[in-house]
Protein backbone atom coordinates (compact mmCIF):
# COMPACT_ATOMS: atom_id res chain seq x y z
CA UNK A 1 0.00 0.00 0.00
CA UNK A 2 1.37 3.47 -0.97
CA UNK A 3 2.09 5.86 1.95
CA UNK A 4 0.11 8.06 1.00
CA UNK A 5 -3.14 8.06 -0.80
CA UNK A 6 -5.03 10.92 -2.49
CA UNK A 7 -9.16 10.21 -2.85
CA UNK A 8 -11.46 12.32 -5.19
CA UNK A 9 -14.61 11.99 -5.28
CA UNK A 10 -15.79 13.12 -8.14
CA UNK A 11 -19.91 13.40 -8.46
CA UNK A 12 -23.23 15.35 -10.00
CA UNK A 13 -25.00 17.29 -7.12
CA UNK A 14 -27.81 15.23 -5.06
CA UNK A 15 -26.38 11.96 -5.12
CA UNK A 16 -25.85 10.90 -2.10
CA UNK A 17 -22.22 12.31 -2.58
CA UNK A 18 -22.47 14.23 0.76
CA UNK A 19 -22.96 10.85 3.20
CA UNK A 20 -20.25 8.98 1.05
CA UNK A 21 -17.79 11.84 1.71
CA UNK A 22 -18.92 11.43 5.60
CA UNK A 23 -18.60 7.59 5.70
CA UNK A 24 -14.85 7.98 4.11
CA UNK A 25 -14.23 10.60 6.73
CA UNK A 26 -15.19 8.85 9.23
CA UNK A 27 -13.35 5.73 8.42
CA UNK A 28 -9.81 7.89 7.91
CA UNK A 29 -9.61 9.52 5.16
CA UNK A 30 -9.41 14.07 5.58
CA UNK A 31 -10.86 16.34 3.78
CA UNK A 32 -9.89 19.30 1.87
CA UNK A 33 -12.57 21.52 3.18
CA UNK A 34 -12.61 20.34 6.50
CA UNK A 35 -8.97 20.00 6.84
CA UNK A 36 -7.78 23.06 5.58
CA UNK A 37 -10.90 25.07 4.39
CA UNK A 38 -11.08 26.89 1.18
CA UNK A 39 -8.56 29.76 1.74
CA UNK A 40 -6.18 27.96 -0.69
CA UNK A 41 -8.99 27.67 -3.35
CA UNK A 42 -12.69 26.87 -3.74
CA UNK A 43 -12.63 24.54 -6.60
CA UNK A 44 -16.33 23.08 -6.15
CA UNK A 45 -17.03 27.06 -6.19
CA UNK A 46 -14.68 27.49 -9.46
CA UNK A 47 -16.58 24.42 -10.98
CA UNK A 48 -20.15 25.79 -9.67
CA UNK A 49 -19.29 29.03 -11.53
CA UNK A 50 -18.00 27.40 -15.09
CA UNK A 51 -21.45 25.29 -14.90
CA UNK A 52 -23.44 28.39 -14.78
CA UNK A 53 -21.18 30.31 -17.29
CA UNK A 54 -19.78 32.73 -15.21
CA UNK A 55 -16.63 34.00 -16.44
CA UNK A 56 -12.92 32.25 -14.33
CA UNK A 57 -9.67 33.37 -14.34
CA UNK A 58 -7.28 30.75 -15.03
CA UNK A 59 -9.97 28.16 -13.52
CA UNK A 60 -7.08 25.56 -13.70
CA UNK A 61 -4.49 27.83 -12.02
CA UNK A 62 -6.94 27.86 -8.87
CA UNK A 63 -7.30 24.03 -8.87
CA UNK A 64 -3.57 22.90 -9.68
CA UNK A 65 -2.90 25.65 -6.59
CA UNK A 66 -5.53 23.77 -4.04
CA UNK A 67 -4.99 20.51 -5.24
CA UNK A 68 -0.39 21.03 -4.86
CA UNK A 69 -1.32 22.94 -1.60
CA UNK A 70 -3.37 19.98 0.12
CA UNK A 71 -1.13 17.44 -0.86
CA UNK A 72 1.64 19.14 0.63
CA UNK A 73 -0.45 19.39 3.58
CA UNK A 74 -1.28 15.81 3.54
CA UNK A 75 2.18 14.82 3.35
CA UNK A 76 3.92 17.05 5.95
CA UNK A 77 1.41 15.91 8.35
CA UNK A 78 1.91 12.62 7.06
CA UNK A 79 -1.72 11.44 6.56
CA UNK A 80 -2.44 8.34 4.85
CA UNK A 81 -5.63 9.34 3.12
CA UNK A 82 -6.81 12.61 2.39
CA UNK A 83 -9.62 13.71 -0.24
CA UNK A 84 -11.97 16.11 -1.60
CA UNK A 85 -15.70 16.00 -2.75
CA UNK A 86 -16.36 17.99 -5.79
CA UNK A 87 -20.02 18.29 -7.41
CA UNK A 88 -19.26 20.69 -10.08
CA UNK A 89 -16.89 18.70 -12.24
CA UNK A 90 -18.29 15.98 -14.65
CA UNK A 91 -20.71 18.05 -16.07
CA UNK A 92 -19.50 19.46 -19.52
CA UNK A 93 -18.76 23.14 -18.75
CA UNK A 94 -16.48 22.15 -15.58
CA UNK A 95 -14.86 18.98 -17.07
CA UNK A 96 -11.97 20.37 -19.54
CA UNK A 97 -10.40 22.54 -16.43
CA UNK A 98 -11.67 21.17 -13.38
CA UNK A 99 -11.68 17.52 -14.34
CA UNK A 100 -8.96 17.15 -16.58
CA UNK A 101 -6.81 19.10 -13.78
CA UNK A 102 -7.34 16.41 -11.27
CA UNK A 103 -6.24 13.99 -13.95
CA UNK A 104 -2.99 15.87 -14.37
CA UNK A 105 -2.21 16.67 -10.32
CA UNK A 106 -3.56 13.66 -9.06
CA UNK A 107 -2.82 11.00 -11.52
CA UNK A 108 -2.48 8.27 -8.61
CA UNK A 109 -5.65 9.36 -7.05
CA UNK A 110 -8.40 6.91 -6.22
CA UNK A 111 -11.67 7.80 -7.86
CA UNK A 112 -14.99 7.60 -6.62
CA UNK A 113 -18.27 8.64 -8.27
CA UNK A 114 -21.39 8.85 -6.48
CA UNK A 115 -24.46 7.35 -8.63
CA UNK A 116 -27.99 7.68 -8.47
CA UNK A 117 -31.12 7.00 -10.37
CA UNK A 118 -32.49 10.51 -12.06
CA UNK A 119 -35.67 10.17 -10.33
CA UNK A 120 -33.98 10.39 -7.31
CA UNK A 121 -32.27 13.58 -8.43
CA UNK A 122 -34.49 15.10 -9.74
CA UNK A 123 -37.07 15.23 -6.92
CA UNK A 124 -34.21 15.78 -4.29
CA UNK A 125 -33.61 19.03 -6.76
CA UNK A 126 -37.28 20.04 -6.68
CA UNK A 127 -37.27 19.64 -3.08
CA UNK A 128 -34.10 22.02 -2.62
CA UNK A 129 -35.55 24.53 -4.97
CA UNK A 130 -38.98 24.82 -2.45
CA UNK A 131 -37.29 25.40 0.42
CA UNK A 132 -34.62 27.89 -1.28
CA UNK A 133 -36.49 29.15 -4.57
CA UNK A 134 -34.36 32.23 -4.35
CA UNK A 135 -30.94 29.52 -5.40
CA UNK A 136 -32.05 28.14 -8.57
CA UNK A 137 -34.31 30.28 -10.32
CA UNK A 138 -35.16 29.58 -13.95
CA UNK A 139 -33.66 25.84 -13.03
CA UNK A 140 -36.55 23.00 -14.81
CA UNK A 141 -36.46 19.38 -14.70
CA UNK A 142 -35.08 19.56 -18.48
CA UNK A 143 -32.35 21.50 -16.74
CA UNK A 144 -31.62 18.62 -14.33
CA UNK A 145 -32.02 15.78 -17.18
CA UNK A 146 -29.68 17.26 -19.28
CA UNK A 147 -27.37 18.00 -16.74
CA UNK A 148 -27.10 14.57 -15.55
CA UNK A 149 -26.87 12.98 -19.34
CA UNK A 150 -24.13 15.89 -19.63
CA UNK A 151 -21.64 13.83 -16.65
CA UNK A 152 -21.73 10.83 -19.34
CA UNK A 153 -18.54 10.83 -21.21
CA UNK A 154 -16.81 11.90 -17.93
CA UNK A 155 -18.19 9.39 -15.97
CA UNK A 156 -17.23 6.73 -18.85
CA UNK A 157 -14.04 7.74 -19.22
CA UNK A 158 -13.18 7.62 -14.67
CA UNK A 159 -14.79 4.10 -14.95
CA UNK A 160 -12.40 3.03 -17.87
CA UNK A 161 -9.05 4.55 -17.65
CA UNK A 162 -9.13 5.55 -14.22
CA UNK A 163 -10.32 2.32 -12.54
CA UNK A 164 -13.09 4.56 -10.84
CA UNK A 165 -15.04 2.86 -7.69
CA UNK A 166 -18.74 3.51 -8.70
CA UNK A 167 -20.82 3.89 -5.69
CA UNK A 168 -24.80 3.59 -5.94
CA UNK A 169 -27.02 5.74 -3.53
CA UNK A 170 -29.05 4.29 -1.99
CA UNK A 171 -27.69 0.79 -2.93
CA UNK A 172 -24.39 1.08 -1.88
CA UNK A 173 -25.64 1.82 1.52
CA UNK A 174 -28.37 -0.37 1.78
CA UNK A 175 -26.45 -3.69 0.67
CA UNK A 176 -23.47 -3.04 2.61
CA UNK A 177 -21.06 -3.06 -0.19
CA UNK A 178 -19.88 0.47 0.86
CA UNK A 179 -17.73 -1.75 3.16
CA UNK A 180 -16.21 -2.73 0.03
CA UNK A 181 -15.69 0.38 -1.21
CA UNK A 182 -13.97 2.02 1.94
CA UNK A 183 -11.61 -1.22 1.93
CA UNK A 184 -10.75 -0.96 -1.68
CA UNK A 185 -9.57 2.66 -0.74
CA UNK A 186 -7.31 1.27 2.09
CA UNK A 187 -9.67 2.92 4.82
CA UNK A 188 -10.81 0.63 7.48
CA UNK A 189 -14.60 0.11 8.45
CA UNK A 190 -15.26 1.99 11.87
CA UNK A 191 -18.38 2.22 14.16
CA UNK A 192 -18.68 5.48 13.58
CA UNK A 193 -18.79 5.18 9.50
CA UNK A 194 -21.85 2.55 9.99
CA UNK A 195 -24.08 4.79 12.62
CA UNK A 196 -23.94 7.56 9.93
CA UNK A 197 -27.06 5.94 8.07
CA UNK A 198 -29.65 3.65 8.96
CA UNK A 199 -29.55 0.53 6.63
CA UNK A 200 -33.23 -0.56 7.46
CA UNK A 201 -34.71 3.41 6.53
CA UNK A 202 -32.47 3.70 3.90
CA UNK A 203 -35.10 4.39 0.26
CA UNK A 204 -34.93 6.61 -2.53
CA UNK A 205 -37.66 8.39 -4.31
CA UNK A 206 -39.83 5.73 -6.73
CA UNK A 207 -38.37 5.69 -10.26
CA UNK A 208 -41.61 6.69 -11.59
CA UNK A 209 -42.57 8.13 -15.13
CA UNK A 210 -44.69 11.31 -13.44
CA UNK A 211 -45.61 11.77 -9.88
CA UNK A 212 -47.71 13.07 -7.89
CA UNK A 213 -46.21 16.21 -8.15
CA UNK A 214 -46.11 15.64 -12.09
CA UNK A 215 -42.28 16.62 -12.50
CA UNK A 216 -41.62 14.03 -15.39
CA UNK A 217 -44.06 15.61 -18.30
CA UNK A 218 -43.64 15.93 -22.21
CA UNK A 219 -41.26 16.45 -23.82
CA UNK A 220 -38.73 15.38 -21.08
CA UNK A 221 -39.86 11.68 -21.14
CA UNK A 222 -37.40 10.81 -23.82
CA UNK A 223 -34.68 12.76 -22.16
CA UNK A 224 -34.88 11.13 -18.97
CA UNK A 225 -35.23 7.24 -20.48
CA UNK A 226 -32.06 8.32 -21.42
CA UNK A 227 -30.70 9.47 -18.15
CA UNK A 228 -32.67 6.23 -16.60
CA UNK A 229 -30.44 4.08 -19.56
CA UNK A 230 -27.69 5.82 -18.43
CA UNK A 231 -27.98 5.32 -15.12
CA UNK A 232 -28.39 1.36 -15.09
CA UNK A 233 -25.10 1.45 -17.53
CA UNK A 234 -23.21 2.49 -14.71
CA UNK A 235 -24.60 1.13 -12.55
CA UNK A 236 -23.35 -2.55 -13.64
CA UNK A 237 -20.43 -1.18 -13.10
CA UNK A 238 -21.13 -0.29 -9.13
CA UNK A 239 -18.59 -1.90 -6.34
CA UNK A 240 -20.05 -5.75 -5.82
CA UNK A 241 -18.18 -8.21 -3.84
CA UNK A 242 -15.10 -6.86 -3.50
CA UNK A 243 -14.39 -6.06 -7.36
CA UNK A 244 -13.55 -2.01 -7.95
CA UNK A 245 -15.36 -2.04 -11.42
CA UNK A 246 -16.74 -3.51 -14.21
CA UNK A 247 -14.93 -2.33 -17.67
CA UNK A 248 -17.56 -0.85 -19.97
CA UNK A 249 -18.43 -2.24 -23.46
CA UNK A 250 -17.34 0.71 -25.60
CA UNK A 251 -19.36 -0.41 -28.32
CA UNK A 252 -22.59 0.11 -25.94
CA UNK A 253 -24.08 3.73 -26.17
CA UNK A 254 -26.82 5.06 -24.77
CA UNK A 255 -30.32 4.47 -26.86
CA UNK A 256 -31.56 7.35 -28.88
CA UNK A 257 -34.49 8.47 -28.28
CA UNK A 258 -36.43 6.67 -31.58
CA UNK A 259 -34.76 3.35 -30.16
CA UNK A 260 -36.23 3.55 -26.69
CA UNK A 261 -39.43 2.37 -27.48
CA UNK A 262 -38.35 0.89 -30.64
CA UNK A 263 -35.39 -1.09 -29.21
Amino acid sequence: MKKYGAIAILCLWRTGSQLLRDVLMACGMHDYGDEIGFDHGDINGTGNSLFHGIPVDNPSEIVVNALKYFTKVAKSKEWKHYGVKVDHVLQTACWEDVGKTFLSEWPDARYVISLRHPAGVIQSFEKIKRLTPERHPGFTVQDIIETYLGTYEATKYLIEKKDALVVVYPDSLADGSIKKVVGELGLKWTKKAGELFDQSTLGDFLPLLGSDEGLIQSPEVLLYLKAVDMFEEFKECAVKRGTSSVKLDTSKRIREPDDIFHG
